[in-house]
């Protein structure tokens, strides 16, 4: 009796300290919070969030991303749309990356407002919500370009609803 009780403690030791390295440096469940990121990924859904990738490689245009912007402040999940040395610009509802238009399909409507040019800083990317119109995002002083240590992870998919489940990799945006 004693050797089972002993063999479930380790067994149990064990599970607990792979689950809490694989969500510490591997994966990890983030639940969504807002319609910001609509209408790709809603508000309630599941994701999960890649915090490895970044290690082997630099975020690339089109990514969603876990943004971690303070002690005291919230996460936000943004989309970049704008890399390190780039010039963005936002008119008549459209985004500009050096010039050319940005083709967004997952898009539902054109944003409102005009934004720059400004010229992103190196070690730095700009973000935008997909709800354009209802998104705190790098256009907003308050929280401006995003530091590439600043990302947390990205958010490769959606788990739950189960209905709902989808890869969100994959989402380019393209000049």
């Amino acid at each position: 009796m004693l050797k089972e009780i002993w063999i479930l403690t380790k067994t149990v030791a064990l599970a607990a300290l792979i689950a809490l390295f694989t969500v510490q440096f591997l994966v990890q469940p983030t639940i969504v919070e807002g319609n910001s990121m609509e209408p790709v990924v809603s508000s309630g859904e599941r994701l999960l969030v890649n915090k490895v990738i970044y290690r082997f490689s630099p975020p690339e245009r089109g990514d969603i991303v876990v943004l971690k912007t303070g002690k005291d402040n919230p996460e936000y999940l943004k989309r970049i749309v704008g890399l390190p040395g780039e010039e963005i610009e936002i008119r008549r509802g459209l985004t500009y990356v050096n010039g050319e238009i940005l083709d967004e399909p997952y898009l539902k409507e054109r944003m409102m407002g005009e934004y720059g040019p400004y010229s992103i800083p190196e070690g730095n990317v700009f973000v935008l919500g997909d709800n354009r119109n209802n998104s705190l995002d790098s256009r907003s002083p308050s929280l401006g370009f995003i530091s590439l240590d600043q990302i947390s992870g990205r958010a490769d998919f959606v788990f739950w609803p189960l209905f709902d489940a989808k890869v969100l990799a994959g989402h380019p945006a393209k000049p």
